[in-house]
This record gives structure tokens, sequence and C-alpha cells, in this order.
């Protein structure tokens, strides 16, 4: 080459030949390879090689006229740089500016310093030096800078190849550059830190795209490798990018590569905008954020406080976990400069954190946005009058801890300990981690918080508007919940819980997903109700929780009970400070029964027995047993109570007796007959009010009546066993009551009992042999007939026949007792035995066993005048004796509630009052005769003395004169009265029927 050869003591070239020109149309033909290593968010890394064939002669002082010529007659024109051959052969050339490989490597650096600024940001250091090796695309190739070495003309060089563009001339750069914050697409502001901010939106799960600009002079061919910091992944690139399969990066690391030819006719810079996209790479102690889709991005929490319920308040607090791309979309918030630059899955309550700390969105983007108003006006729509209720302004939470907030500690000014291993010098805080297993996570929400206005809600208007209207059908009638719970009122709740009554059941809280605004990702909403001082939970809470969630069954357990509910424990006592019921017993009834045999006769002449009885008896009800404790009112229900106090049935008579649809109970006594077909005598029905149950009280007397009449009537018509002639009890009667019922005091307690009363009046049955007397001693059964008959003696009356006779019996009795005082009749047993001992043993007196119903009080008996107790006493001193106003004894025994285990003695004696009266009639009998036989013997003797003395006068004597048959008529006697009256007057007979009327 001739421009080499001119040139004494330089070493020879390869020979010109324009075909190896690479560049034909340009002054440079360089290769170069640009390595971009991202240290950080603001430092980069660069390790750069250039391969140089061509190069701008004029750059390294080699456009001379001389040197012009020179390569003009080698065939190089002036488009042409100046090929590495000749270079190499000037590389030691000085003219007294600088040698030739000077000049270059002060060029080279001054070129790549300038096109890094212009495409990645400030090159804060740079060191350019010649290499001795150029590799591209895992390719390499010798470099030189020894003219010696690079011709096939140089003895001993080894090249073989004629070409004065090769060896290459080549250089390696290893450059400090500094990043604009603007790279990372986030607004740069004085409180970012760019690091931080970047490492937690990678961790909360972004993925973010950086653009460089890349370049390639005239003549250059560049090949840009972007390998991205040792916590981010590349997981996608712009498609200029050579690399296509970004899938392994996460697992292995890889590194994003572009080319820029412009080896071409190019006039000038080839500059090309490339972008790639990170993610973050996951390491052993921190990973990406995944979110569980059982967890909800929002907890919204309404604190209801019903403890004055004439002045409510909600204390609303919202929980932010996360929010995700579709909310914070359309609540116009980005974390980023430019958001089509950025693919931000979530927010966390971290990202909210670092979002606030880094100054990179303004909180007034959350809480303009927030629905907080929608989520007052859907509770108001909830409740009974839609009150008017206005939210506040929501604030930021900044200690959810120091401000008493339930659930996980958090708050805009949250600070990381457990689970973020990264550390800080105090008293510097970690707001958001970026490092460890809690790394931008959502643990440790942020909250908003806001407060209502005042207004009025009782809790009795959440259940009655929000309690499901169940329907349950009885005796055929269709009923509802609400019937019922609409007339109840607030005291009435408070006394039913002072009752001892608790409720649990299960809540269908769908009712609450009205109150989470539509714009909200995935929400949970919490309802805490405050109760009022009379309620609590069974647990003795003083709050109901419910609620309600996209993923959840929304089916919530609750239960109320009262916070001093009344007690059975504590004994009950009467009038006379008399125990009627331990404190154990849960079932209180004090009952009292009065039997009064006020007469028995045995009527011979008439072939009857008469028993004139009456009975009282009551029970005065002050506390029930529930079985089991609890009822079951449907799988969802139960009610629970251990006792019922009585003023808990009248407070249900009251509630029920103010709904307009009371239960009304139907039932047919008649077996097997629907109640529509039901006689009317032999209807059970009465309404459950107060007015219904003493009414039902009333009518059991007259239906218990009715069907006993009908029992004894259908006697008549038995074919087994005695025939009854004639049966009428009409004049017995069944008398019941229910009393203490109506409105029950402020106070619940069962100091005053329900009164159940029993009464028979006293009526006098007597059962009678209807057959003559010749088919009694027939010794025929069958044709023996009976007769049952009763006696109302309140209204009775005696024959006026009779009636003297009764008058001198009673004459003559008390004149016999007043001579016979001192004799004591009939005693049993004998006063020379023992008395009659009875003993009870451990006698359990629990009626039913289910309620503990206990049988307890008094029984007493009012013997018939003439029988009376000479000995009768307990063991325990249950028994005593007394008599009524009429002298009859009366003994009264009373079952005490600890039940019984005592021993009785009994003697008992019958007077000669009593036997007298039994056997009156024969004596009486007897002395009526012996009257009348006197009276007669004397008539006869004065009819024969009158004879005497006017015998004389016959028409005197005929007209005086009785015969004794017409005296013996008469008197109503004749030769047949021992043995029945078949004429006259039969005194037992008149006693039975009352005479005829005028």
């Amino acid at each position: 080459m001739t421009t080499c050869d001119s040139v004494p003591g330089f070493s020879d070239c390869d020979d010109y030949d324009s075909n190896d020109d690479g560049t034909p149309s340009q002054k440079d033909w360089i290769r170069g390879t640009y390595d971009f290593d991202l240290q950080d968010t603001s430092t980069i890394h660069m390790t750069l090689s250039w391969a140089i064939r061509e190069f701008d002669r004029s750059k390294i002082g080699l456009d001379d006229s001389t040197t012009q010529t020179a390569l003009a007659f080698d065939g190089l024109d002036e488009d042409d740089g100046i090929p590495a051959d000749m270079i190499r052969t000037y590389f030691a050339y000085d003219d007294g500016s600088g040698t030739v490989g000077d000049k270059m490597l002060t060029e080279v650096e001054d070129t790549i310093n300038d096109l890094l600024s212009s495409g990645f940001g400030t090159v804060t250091a740079i060191n350019t030096q010649y290499d001795g090796i150029y590799t591209e695309g895992g390719t390499s190739e010798v470099c030189t800078t020894d003219a010696t070495q690079d011709s096939v003309y140089d003895s001993g060089s080894g090249v073989t190849e004629n070409n004065a563009f090769d060896p290459p001339i080549c250089f390696s750069t290893i450059a400090e550059i500094e990043l604009s914050t603007s790279t990372f697409n986030l607004l740069e502001n004085s409180d970012l830190n760019l690091e931080r901010a970047y490492q937690g939106l990678l961790i909360m799960g972004s993925e973010l795209t950086t653009q460089f600009d890349v370049f390639a002079e005239p003549g250059h061919y560049s090949t840009f490798s972007i390998s991205p910091p040792d916590y981010a992944a590349i997981v996608g690139a712009d498609s200029n990018s050579t690399t296509t399969d970004f899938g392994p990066c996460r697992a292995n690391g890889c590194v994003a590569e572009w080319t820029v030819d412009n080896l071409d006719d190019e006039p000038s810079r080839k500059d090309q905008t490339v972008s790639l996209t990170m993610g973050y790479r996951n390491t052993s102690t921190t990973s990406i954020v995944e979110l569980d889709p059982n967890e909800e991005a929002v907890t919204l929490h309404l604190k209801v406080d019903l403890f004055d319920e004439q002045a409510v308040q909600i204390d609303f607090v919202a929980g932010i976990n996360y929010l995700d791309t579709t909310t914070m979309d359309a609540w116009g918030i980005s974390l980023v400069e430019l958001s089509d630059l950025a693919t931000i899955p979530q927010i966390t309550s971290d990202g909210i954190r670092l979002a606030y700390e880094n100054g990179i969105a303004p909180l007034d983007d959350f809480t303009d946005q927030f629905p907080v108003a929608s989520v007052g006006d859907a509770f108001s729509d909830s409740i009974p009058g839609a009150p008017d209720i206005q939210m506040g302004d929501l604030t930021w939470v900044s200690d959810s801890v120091a401000d008493g907030i339930e659930g996980p500690a958090g708050g805009l000014n949250y600070s990381h300990s457990v689970g973020c291993s990264e550390t800080v010098t105090p008293p510097n805080t970690i707001s958001y981690c970026i490092q460890g297993p809690s790394a931008m996570g959502y643990d440790h929400p942020i909250y908003l918080r806001s407060t209502s206005n005042t207004f009025e809600l009782g809790l009795l208007d959440l259940i009655q508007e929000n309690l499901p209207d169940s329907e349950f059908e009885l005796d055929g009638e269709n009923y509802t919940i609400s019937d019922y719970f609409d007339v109840i009122t607030n005291e009435d709740l408070r006394r039913l819980m002072d009752a001892g009554l608790s409720l649990e059941t299960v809540l269908d809280t769908s009712f609450l997903e009205n109150m989470i605004p539509s714009d909200l990702p995935p929400s949970k909403i919490t309802l805490e109700l405050i109760l009022p001082s009379w309620i609590e939970t069974i647990a003795g809470d003083d709050r109901i929780i419910l609620e309600h969630s996209e993923s959840g069954e929304n089916r919530n357990e609750i239960s109320i009970a009262g916070p001093s509910p009344w007690a059975y424990n504590h004994p009950i006592v009467n009038e006379d400070g008399q125990t009627i019921c331990l404190q154990t017993q849960k079932t209180c009834v004090s009952t009292s029964l009065e039997i009064d045999f006020d007469t028995f006769d045995v009527n011979e002449w008439t072939k009857s027995v008469s028993v004139e009885f009456g009975l009282e008896a009551s029970a005065v009800v002050h506390r029930i047993a529930v079985p089991q404790g609890y009822y079951d009112v449907n799988d969802d229900t139960t009610v629970r109570m251990e006792v019922i106090p009585s003023d808990l049935i009248r407070l249900f008579g009251d509630i029920m007796s103010r709904s307009e649809k009371p239960i009304k109970i139907e039932r047919c006594i008649e077996p097997d007959t629907a109640f529509t077909d039901c006689p009317v005598s032999r209807q059970l029905v009465f309404e459950l009010t107060s007015d219904g149950l003493m009414q039902f009280g009333t009518d059991v007397g007259d239906i218990l009546t009715s069907e006993i009449h009908l029992a004894a009537k259908g006697l008549e018509d038995v074919e087994e066993g005695p025939e009854f002639s004639n049966v009428d009890i009409s004049d017995f009667s069944i008398e019941t009551s229910l009393a203490g019922l109506g409105t029950p005091g402020p106070i619940v307690s069962d100091d005053v009992g329900l009164s159940v009363s029993l009464k028979i009046p006293k009526v006098r049955f007597t059962l009678a042999v209807s057959s003559p007397w010749g088919d009694l001693f027939s010794g025929d059964p069958d044709a023996i007939t009976l007769s049952l008959l009763t006696e109302d003696i309140s209204g009775a009356f005696r024959s006026p026949l009779l009636q003297p006779m009764v008058m001198m019996v009673d004459e003559m009795s008390s004149m016999m007792v007043a001579s016979v005082v001192s004799s004591e009749g009939v005693t049993f047993p004998p006063l020379e035995q023992e008395a009659l001992t009875v003993e009870t043993g451990s006698w359990d007196t629990t009626i039913h066993e289910e309620t503990e119903f206990d049988l307890t009080g008094p029984v007493s008996f009012t013997l018939p005048k003439g029988i009376i107790a000479k000995e009768a006493t307990s063991a325990q001193g249950n028994m005593i004796v007394t008599e009524d106003a009429e002298g009859r004894q009366v003994i009264t025994y009373t079952i005490p509630p600890d039940g019984l285990d005592d021993e009785v003695t009994l003697r008992l004696q019958v007077t000669w009052l009593y036997l007298l009266g039994q056997f009156w009639a024969y004596p009486a009998v007897v002395v009526i005769l012996l009257i009348l036989l006197i009276r007669r013997r004397r008539k006869k003797k004065k009819k024969k003395r009158a004879a005497r003395e006017s015998k004389n006068s016959l028409y005197k004597a005929q007209k005086m004169g009785l015969s004794e048959s017409d005296f013996a008529q008469m008197a109503g006697l004749v030769d047949r009265q021992v043995g029945g009256y078949e004429e006259g007057i039969d005194p037992f007979e008149a006693m039975q029927y009352p005479p005829e009327q005028p």
C-alpha cells in the first residue's frame, strides 16, 4: 500500500481493496457491544467493546494533504475513513499534538461518553483502554495495535489474508452511569427513595417497564445487552429485542439484547428506543406478594353504639389490605409517572405506606374516592324509619393500636418488626418492608375512619326489621313471627331477658351485603352492635358481631340474654313464714286440697247408700322448670330458659293480648273427630291471651262437668257389669278458675304466683238398688238394677211431712248426747291396742319428672259429724287436727317440699251421735207405734165410757162413734206397715224428692 510504503520507518500494510470495506459509504466501520448491568435504580455499570476496522481519519489527524493524496493514490476517496492497517502504521506518529494512538483513544472515549450520556444518563466514571480481544455473540477475535503483526507483508506475522481492514483495533470501556429517576417511571420528588420504592413495587407483583435509547453512529453496528439488578428479573422486552424467551429469567436470570445496524448509507446516527420490563426475582427470604383468595381486600367495620338508644352513633373503620387494579383505575390512583409502562396488579397496605412515604401518590386520591357516604346511606336504608345518617370526613389512622381499633395492628405510620429482616438505625422506623417474609404484605392494614351524627335507634327496631318472617302452622292456621315481634316493646324485651330467657340463633347476614359499596374489591363487612345495659350475649359479651363476606357462608351464630337474669334458687314462703318450696326446687307449685266428707248414710229401707261430700283444690304456680332447659324452635334457633317465673307467663299473655292475631288453640275432646265436625259441647277453644287464659280456666270446669255427666249417663247403656236403670248426676258440677294474670310489674319475679283452683260444690251421691226386695233376695245378680242420683245440698229442702220428725230426732239426739257424753262410742283401733301406723318410707312426691313438679302443701279431710280422730300424729310434725265452725274435725297433713319420709299414727272414734244418726229410724218407728197404740187404747176406753153414759141415747152414740179401721186410716197406718208402704207415707222416700209446688 503506497500510503504505508511512502513513510520511511513504518511497517508495511496490506493492499487496499474497496471490496473489503464493509462500509463503503461511511468513514467508520465499527462493531461494538454495550453490556449494561443495572446495579440498582441509580447506577448502571457498563462494559463496552469496540472493534474498529475503519475510522474517521479527521478525528485522529490523518487528514493532511500529503496523507490525503497518498490515500487517494491507493484508491480511497474522501468519503472513506482510514483502514486499521494504516492506523497501526501511523499509530506512533506524532504531529506535535500527540500520537495517533493517543488521539484515537481519547476520541473513542469521548464518543462513548457522549453516546451514553444521551441515551442512558450521566456518566460519572469512564475508563477506555485498548484491548486484544473482541467478543460478540459468543465469538471472539484477536485485535492488535502492533503494525508489525497485521500484514501479509510482515515477515513472521503469520497473517495469511491480504486485507487492510483486518485485524481490527479494539477498545474496552468501563463506565458508571447515573440514571435519571424518570428512567424508572417514578415521579421525582424530595421524599422519593427510588431504590426502596422500586424494589417495593416489584415485590408487590408489579412489572415495571424501563426505556432506554440505544444508538448506532454511521458505520456502526451496535449490540446492547441489559441485565437487571440482582433482585429483579427481565420478564419482557419490546419487539426489537433479539431475546424472545424470558420464561426462565425469574429462576435463572437473563439479559435482554438489541442490535442497531447503521452500516448502510445512513448519513446520521441511528437512534432506537427500547424497553425492558422487570419483575421481582424471588430469593430465599423474600418473595413476590401472592394474594390469598380467601382473604378480602377491604374490611369494613361499623360499630353501632346502642348503649344510649336515643343517641346512637356509628364509628366506621375501613381496613385496606390491598386495592386491585380495577379499583385503582376507577379511583384514578397511579403510583407511576406513565401508567402504560407499568402493570401493578394490586397495591397492598405496605404499598400505600410506600406511596405515602415516597410522595408518589397523594393520600387525597384515596380518601376522596372512598365511598363512605354510601355506607351510611345503606345502613340507614336497612333500619326502620331510615334516619338521616351523615358520615363525617374520612381520616387516616396513624396507629391502630393506639387508637383502640380492633383487628391486626396497622395504620399509616405502622412500624414493622416481626417478619421484616430490614434493619434501620433508631429512631428511624420501617413503615413498609422490602426484605423478609412480610415484605410488602397486607397483614397490617391501612385504616380509614369516620364517625356519624347521632340518631335514634333501638335494638328491638333492628331485630324487628331483620328478623326472618318465618311462618308456622298451628291447628290449620298460619302464623308469622312478625305477628308477635311487632307488638313487643323495649320494656317487654328487657323483662324477657330479666326473666332468664336467652336466645341462640343463626342469622343470615345477606342484608349486610347492601352496605358494601359496589366499586370496592372483594370486601368483608362487620356490624358490631354495642348492646344496651339490660342485655348481653350468653357468653357475657356486651356486643353482637355480625359478619358478611363474598367467600363466607354468611350465617352468623348470635345469642342474647339478660346481664343479671332472675334466678330460681331462693325459697318460697307463705304468709305464715312457712317454706313452700326449697331454693333447690326449680318448679314451685304450692298445692292445697280440702275434702269434706259431710255424711255417709246407709238407708236400709230404701236399699241405698248416700255419701255427701265437697272438694276444694288449688295450686299456686310460682315457677315451672323447662324440660331440658331449652326448646329447639328449628334447626337454627334455640330458646333457653331453665325456669319460667310466674311473671313471665303474665308477660306472655300480655304480649299476646296486644297482637291482632293471637295464637288460638282448638281441640276436639271427642276421639278421632276433627274440630270442624266436633260438637260444640266437646270443643276445647282458647286464646293465648290474658283474658283467653282466664276464660279457659273457667271453661275447663264446665267441660269437665259435661264430660263426667256424659260418662255417667253412659252407665245406662253398659252391657257388662251392673245394670243401671236410672243415672242422674245433674247436680254434680266442677268449678275451675285461673287467677293472677294481667300486666306484670317492672321487676320479674316468682313471688306472686298464678292461682289455679278447682271446686266440687257439696253434693249428695245416692247409689240405690232399684229392684224390689224380692229380686234382691232371689240370688240372681242379673235381676238387680241400680240407680245413681245426686242432690244439691245447698238448694235441697226436705218434705214437710218429714221435717217435724227430723227436728224431733235432732232434739232427741241432743238430749241423749248430753246424757251419754262420757260414753266414747266405737274406737278403732280400740284404746287398749296401738294406734294405726302408716310409714310413708322415702316417698318421692314428684308428679312430673321433666319439669321437676313436686307435690307440696296441705291436704285436709273434714270428717263427718260424730266421727273424730282420737289420735292423729306425724313423726315429722306435718299433721294437725282442728275444728271447723260446725264443730267437725279437720285433719290437715302438709306435704313438705323436700319429700316424705314420715310415720303417721291414726285412731278414729265413731261416737254415739253418729250411730244414732244412722239408726234413729228404728227406735223412732217403735216409739211412734207405741204412742199411736196408747192413743188408740185411750180413745177406745173413752168410747166405752161414753157409751155407758149415753146408753139410752142411741142416736148420739151412733153419731159420735168411730171404728178402729176409720181411726187407722186417718193416722195413715195400716196393718202392712213394717215391710213397705203401699199406702200412707214412706218418710225416707219423701226425703228424696221436694214437695210439689202449688
